[in-house]
């Protein structure tokens, strides 16, 4: 099979709402390639006054942070080997100070972090809860789950063997759907469910009270809560008694939606709690760093950001320094002619020198590489034509021959593989300088990146002073073989 070529082508209710992060993200652990897979257990890499890292701790971080460099199929130690190690460690030191030190300010008591905790074990707990009892039992699919579908549709059943991927998606979908519905209706039957009808008529009442509208297992759902639910303006609305009966109508349907909604949602969560999803060792593990990366950005955003001042002169002078760098995506539109044969190549190039058609000529290169391409049974790619690509988007290597062509200029011969390429520049587009008003903010965050990293060095360095910290360099040193 011939390559193709080196310039890219241009190119139920409330179980139903959609998570935040996917549940793959909690298993980080399980899922990437282990770098100390060999050791038989953990070993203290650092101690920080009476909080410990471990092999075990430095990989996980080095999972969570450095994950460009740990892709499947790479050796692991090797992958460890290119960081260094020492200074990711100091880091962590530093991020493990500036947790202490949060927790000593009483930044873990505060009603909005207990709040964030609350609100991420939820839903972890519900996304565990979904992965069992709906996404496994969907991703298996009977002919009997593809005929239902096609006859929901209208459509005459065809053979499961016979699905595209994406009619596959669309059958398991739809499975997941209906499970859901069945799964939420078995947790009502089972359920105590009260809703107080009287307490919901007037709907602007709702926006501050603190009285039940409705019971679920004896857990109250609030008049404030089923006001946040809904909005604020259907309640307005129906109050004002704007649209008449149909407003009225309607903001009766959004209560009905809303609380039925939030009845759902607590079915659910009383039902991964009961099943003890919070008390797995994942789960309690994910909390642990869930907690600590809280505490960390608080901490940040108190102490750090405070002292980060940028002044105006500043971004105007970062500006004018690096003004070059601070333009419009420059596209180029290319023309190409590929050929396997390097005398090929240059007679081509001769050619076009003296005047010959560059159209003309890369169609017949093309027919060429296609016929080759059919006789191995394979396929060419595309060998020639017209496209518009962004040249940092280009391979490196060609970056500064197509920077250096001129609109209508031609390339010499270009060996890229087993290929070689003319290239021909039809035109040149962006690359145009970016007004200062337009990147001001961004220059503002660049520059005050620095300067927050300067005044947590500096912090840093004070807490270390007065604490305990020790690195176990021989464990540290191991890592790296």
């Amino acid at each position: 099979m011939i390559p193709s070529s080196p310039i890219p082508s241009s190119s139920g209710g409330c179980w139903f709402k959609p998570f935040l992060v996917a549940i793959a993200s909690l298993f980080f652990l399980a899922t990437s390639s282990c770098i100390l897979s060999r050791q038989p257990k953990s070993k203290i890499v650092a101690r920080i006054n009476d909080s410990l890292i471990t092999t075990d701790d430095l990989i996980e971080e080095l999972q969570r942070f450095h994950l460009d460099k740990m892709r499947p199929g790479q050796e692991s130690l090797a992958a460890a080997a290119r960081l260094d190690l020492r200074s990711f460690v100091d880091e962590l030191i530093d991020r493990k100070l500036f947790i202490q030190e949060a927790r000593r300010m009483g930044l873990d008591r505060d009603r909005g972090f207990l709040a964030a905790l609350a609100d991420e074990q939820e839903r972890i707990c519900l996304e565990l809860l979904r992965q069992d009892k709906i996404v496994k039992p969907s991703s298996s699919l009977s002919q009997q789950d593809v005929d239902n579908y096609f006859r929901a549709a209208g459509h005459s059943p065809r053979r499961l063997s016979d699905l595209s991927r994406a009619e596959l998606q669309k059958v398991r979908r739809k499975k997941e759907e209906e499970l859901s519905r069945a799964y939420i209706q078995e947790l009502k039957k089972r359920a105590k469910i009260e809703i107080f009808t009287s307490r919901i008529a007037d709907l602007m009442s709702l926006k501050d009270s603190n009285l039940p509208v409705a019971r679920v297992n004896g857990e109250d759902i609030l008049g404030r809560e089923l006001f946040a639910e809904i909005g604020s303006g259907a309640g307005e609305a129906a109050a004002a008694g704007r649209g008449g009966e149909k407003a009225q109508d309607l903001a009766a349907l959004q209560v009905e939606q809303g609380l039925c909604r939030l009845i759902e949602h607590g079915l659910l969560r009383q039902e991964a709690y009961q099943l003890g999803y919070a008390d797995r060792k994942e789960v309690k593990k994910h909390m642990q760093r869930y907690e600590e990366d809280i505490l960390f950005s608080r901490f940040y955003q108190k102490l750090i950001t405070p002292k980060v001042q940028v002044k105006s002169e500043e971004i105007e002078r970062y500006f004018r320094e690096n003004a070059s760098s601070l333009r419009t995506k420059l596209m180029v539109c290319l023309d190409e002619i590929t050929t396997l044969d390097p005398n090929s190549a240059w007679e081509i190039y001769r050619e076009l020198r003296q005047g010959a058609d560059f159209g003309f000529l890369a169609s017949q290169q093309e027919a060429k590489l296609l016929a080759l391409a059919a006789q191995a049974g394979g396929e060419a790619g595309r060998s020639c034509g017209e496209r518009w690509i962004a040249v940092q988007d280009i391979q490196p290597e060609l970056q500064s021959l197509i920077l250096d062509l001129k609109e209508g200029e031609i390339s010499a011969p270009v060996r890229l593989g087993d290929r070689y390429f003319i290239f021909r520049v039809r035109e040149k587009r962006g690359g145009e300088q970016i007004p200062l008003e337009q990147v001001r903010s961004q220059i503002e965050q660049k520059i005050a990146a620095t300067y927050a990293r300067l005044v947590a060095k500096e912090l840093a360095r004070r807490l270390r002073a007065v604490s305990k910290v020790a690195v176990d360099e021989r464990s540290l040193k191991q890592l790296t073989f």
